[in-house]
Parts: C-alpha cells; sequence; structure tokens
C-alpha cells in the first residue's frame, strides 16, 4: 500500500459518502423535524435528534459504500478481502507508507 492508492481509496469512499448522507440526512431530517416540532419537542431536542440521526445516516451510509469497495476495479489495483484461516501464523499487516 502506499499513499497514491490510499488516497484514491478514501476518496471513493468520501465523496460517495459525503453526498449520499448529505441527501438522505436532508430529507430524512425534514420529515422527522416537522414531526417533532408538530409533536412540541423543544428546539434543544431537535438539535440532539438532527444531531444523533445525522451521525446515524453517515456511519450507516459508509458501512453500505464499504460493502462495494471489493468490486470497486481500479486503474491500477483491485481492493481484495481474503479469509484468515486459524492454522495461519499471525503477522504484522500494517505496512510502512512510501
Amino acid at each position: 500500500m502506499n499513499w497514491q492508492r490510499a488516497a484514491k481509496i478514501w476518496w471513493y469512499l468520501f465523496w460517495r459518502a459525503a453526498l449520499l448522507s448529505v441527501f438522505v440526512a436532508f430529507a430524512v431530517g425534514a420529515v422527522l423535524g416537522v414531526v417533532l416540532v408538530l409533536l412540541g419537542v423543544s428546539m434543544q431536542g431537535l438539535e440532539l435528534a438532527g444531531n444523533i440521526l445525522g451521525a446515524a445516516i453517515g456511519a450507516a451510509i459508509t458501512i453500505w459504500i464499504i460493502t462495494y469497495l471489493p468490486s470497486k476495479k481500479f486503474s491500477d489495483f483491485q481492493v481484495v478481502l481474503q479469509k484468515r484461516h486459524a492454522d495461519q501464523e499471525s503477522e504484522n499487516v500494517s505496512e510502512t507508507m512510501s
């Protein structure tokens, strides 16, 4: 793994997660906001609900996008998940980024 490949993976995840999260959180937040206002929830309660909802939506969308990462073929590499077998000796998976 090098910085260029790491940046490509990050960009693949970031822009999709950011774009989808904004649209989904806006739509769901608008509906939830109207419902909570009609129920008489305070402004502080609306802010708390919005923050929790935004974080949950962002996390869920990011995880959903990560599930598509192994099927993405980048220009010069592909991310592959490989199951480790119990009989394999533990190895250090961190590499020096160069």
